[in-house]
């Protein structure tokens, strides 16, 4: 019995999970879309980039490392940047949530590769690392995502140096009413909750030349 509860239980999360990150059926709640008032102001003061920032997609996701919703849009914007090579500015804004023990951690240990220049590498590792989150092995972490400077990492992990940005992201969020990870911004408008549907079409819109709004 306490066999078939397990294996009962992890379906359940298992659609769960499918659900939260494709929510492309008739029965799926339509997404709440509203447009950010100064956004370029607040994409400047919380948003991590992870790479070149002048694109014409400016797309802001709100992350916490150990969620795997945010590891399924990841590689939907993976899919995204590969057909619009060129076209997508990402950021990362810090959304750890209080149910997942190593977030802040990983949030942490982000913030202080890309203070060293590795923001994309250490992004890709936290989430695809075969090194599971829970050991909080940062410095392994960085070692895999190429840091260059461990000692300095190390120091800036172990001084707790990125907490103002993770803090000032949550902050963020809370005011626009986030209602979990993976929210996204593209080009001002928020999708909550973000679907791979709605931000393909968000995106291309933008391409397009229109307003990201549905």
């Amino acid at each position: 019995m306490t066999v078939l509860l397990t294996l009962a239980t992890l379906v359940a999360a298992g659609v769960l999970v499918e659900g939260r990150i494709n929510r492309s059926s008739a029965a799926a709640p339509r997404a709440r879309t509203e447009e950010v008032d100064d956004w370029a102001r607040h994409l400047a003061d919380v948003g991590v980039p992870l790479g070149d920032k002048t694109r014409p997609v400016q797309l802001a996701v709100f992350t916490d490392f150990e969620c795997p919703f945010c590891q399924r849009m990841d590689s939907v914007l993976t899919d995204l940047d590969r057909r619009h090579p060129g076209k997508i500015s990402q950021y990362v804004i810090h959304f750890p949530l209080g149910m997942h023990r190593a977030a802040t951690g990983a949030a942490t240990a982000f913030e202080c590769a890309a203070r060293l220049g590795s923001a994309a590498q250490m992004h890709h590792v936290l989430f695809w690392s075969s090194t599971s989150l829970q050991t909080e092995k940062w410095s392994q972490f960085a070692q895999e995502a190429g840091v260059a400077d461990a000692s300095r990492f190390t120091a800036c992990v172990n001084a707790d140096e990125g907490r103002a940005r993770i803090a000032a992201g949550v902050a963020f969020g809370e005011s626009l009413g986030v209602s979990g990870t993976p929210a996204v911004i593209v080009n001002g408008w928020l999708f909550d909750p973000s679907t791979p549907a709605a931000v393909n079409k968000a995106v291309a819109a933008i391409l397009r030349g229109s307003s990201p709004k549905p």
